[in-house]
């Protein structure tokens, strides 16, 4: 295919953004919250106060901590990036995010793109440049007749990895 594909104009909800960085980064860093809870549990069998402290720590620290994940990943520019109006265009080898208000376009290769996910409704490109930074592209925005062609041609710009 020799030609570019681009989608309508769309952008993503702060919520659904929040929500992708949140589960992203509790799926690496669960344990940190749930190591002091499950401590102070085994404690509570020696001393029943130990219990109180679990409950403290699950209902005044936990939710403080993810404020401050929430607020340190919200205010980020790929945050703002990933809010703005854009198109995206496909073609061989280069993904291109044009913005539509500030008339910038940003490319990506195969060496920037460490994954992509099809979850059925959108295309997940996963940026290599920070673990949390990655583009959410609805499928409802390429047009019809060329969305099989779309979604190969941006999984073919996913590095492959060596069995």
């Amino acid at each position: 295919m020799s030609q570019v594909i681009t989608t309508a104009v769309f952008r993503s909800t702060p919520g659904s953004y929040v929500r992708r960085v949140m589960m992203s980064w509790l799926g690496r860093w669960w344990w940190t919250l749930a190591l002091p809870v499950a401590v102070c549990l085994a404690l509570s069998a020696a001393n029943p106060v130990w219990m109180f402290v679990a409950l403290m720590i699950i209902c005044l620290l936990v939710p403080g901590l993810l404020a401050m994940i929430y607020y340190a990943y919200a205010f980020s520019p790929q945050a703002v990036s990933s809010l703005a109006d854009k198109t995206v265009s496909v073609s061989p080898g280069r993904l291109i995010v044009n913005f539509i208000e500030t008339g910038k376009e940003q490319n990506y290769t195969q060496a920037d793109i460490s994954a992509v996910e099809d979850t059925g409704r959108q295309l997940i490109v996963r940026f290599r440049d920070s673990k949390y930074h990655h583009l959410a592209i609805p499928l409802n925005t390429v047009p019809d007749n060329m969305q099989t062609v779309f979604i190969a041609e941006v999984m073919s710009l996913v590095p492959q990895q060596l069995a």
